[in-house]
């Protein structure tokens, strides 16, 4: 076989497996939302990159490892010192969608990233920060120690994302 055919077959077989990965990851999201608890037979979703605990979507938030430096930001929240020193590197808005969702965006103007997080009926959103002695007013110096977490109204995590990836 030549060269070009090869590498042809190559991109075509990364597309396949990334999109029924996708597809995977999409429907366990769903489902989480939907029902509080992951499919059994699944592998667990979310982050494990550096630090982050491993199995957490469908876990109990009261168990989560990272729950004493998780932030409560949705539903106009009432945020601690604390709370304000790890949020006030990104402005957070929201925006209520048709199918009773809604929609979060985290921004952070220092670095001009957003964090875009839908979520269910119920469902709140907290910021985690593990490390306030690198939050500035309007600047963070590492989102290795930031990141956020989805739960859902009965109390088990949907989504987290942890750390926070700087693009």
């Amino acid at each position: 076989m030549n060269g070009k055919l090869i590498l042809a077959i190559s991109i075509i077989v990364a597309f396949v497996v990334g999109f029924g990965a996708g597809v995977l990851v999409t429907s366990r999201i769903f489902f989480v939302m939907q029902f509080g608890k992951p499919p059994s037979g699944l592998p667990s979703g979310g982050s494990t990159s550096g630090p982050s605990p491993v199995n957490v979507i469908g876990s109990p938030f009261s168990s989560f490892k990272y729950a004493q430096y998780a932030y409560l930001i949705s539903a106009n929240a009432t945020l601690s010192s604390s709370g304000k020193v790890a949020t006030e590197d990104f402005n957070l808005t929201s925006m209520q969608l048709s199918n009773g969702s809604t929609k979060y965006s985290m921004k952070f103007d220092e670095v001009g990233t957003v964090y875009n997080v839908t979520m269910g009926r119920g469902s709140k959103l907290y910021y985690i920060d593990t490390n306030l002695a690198d939050d500035m007013p309007g600047s963070d110096a590492s989102f290795g120690d930031d990141g956020y977490v989805v739960v859902n109204s009965t109390g088990y995590i949907v989504a987290y994302q942890y750390p926070l990836p700087r693009t």
